[in-house]
């Protein structure tokens, strides 16, 4: 689930951006990274069978 909400996010951004015609600022395109980042760590984690 949580990947649908990131998808939503950067497609919504993807969006934005492209409507006001500029690249994100470095901010916020740090913020990006640090989303798709930490969705791809918590995908890389293994579940413990207790």
């Amino acid at each position: 689930m949580g990947q649908l909400i990131v998808f939503e996010t950067l497609a919504a951004l993807a969006y934005a951006f492209a409507l006001r015609g500029r690249p994100p600022e470095a901010m916020t395109l740090a913020g990006i990274v640090l989303l798709v980042a930490g969705v791809v760590w918590a995908l890389r984690i293994r579940p413990v069978r207790g």
